[in-house]
């Protein structure tokens, strides 16, 4: 009785195996390349919604949107920004012909989070908040033609 039992199993399992369904291959989605606009306003929205301000980290909040705009910077025109001064950088977008205007706000903008970000200077929330701001405009204002 246990050899034929043995038996019917086996079968049954073999039946199984042949009969079997193999999973169907997923066509795969061509990966859409993110630009360093699209990332830097990714970033820009995630620090917001960390409050940082409102739990009186305001210069991790500088530090951190400092650093989405120079790696923006980097990424948008080809160099590394990170490891740049607020001169450095603004040099070097002018020795790449950027224009003054965008120049000049980068510069005020970059030099009030410096402000922050190496004094015992302590803004207000909504000053963390238009730093946001400003920072998302000058973006918008320089992300390449054609992106949306």
């Amino acid at each position: 009785v246990l050899v034929v039992l043995l038996a019917i199993v086996l079968g049954l399992r073999a039946l199984v195996r042949k009969f079997r369904r193999k999973p169907m291959a997923l066509p795969t989605v061509p990966k859409v390349p993110v630009t360093e606009d699209v990332l830097a306003l990714s970033a820009l929205r995630e620090l917001e919604r960390q409050g940082l301000m409102t739990h009186r980290q305001h210069k991790k909040h500088y530090f951190g949107v400092s650093e989405i705009l120079k790696r923006y910077f980097g990424a948008r025109w080809n160099f590394d920004a990170l490891e740049s001064t607020t001169r450095e950088l603004c040099e070097r977008l002018v020795s790449l012909g950027v224009s003054e205007s965008i120049i000049l706000r980068s510069r005020e903008l970059l030099e009030r989070m410096d402000r922050v970000k190496f004094t015992d200077e302590v803004p207000d929330a909504r000053d963390g908040a238009a730093i946001v701001a400003e920072a998302r405009e000058l973006i918008e204002r320089t992300r390449r033609r054609g992106m949306a």
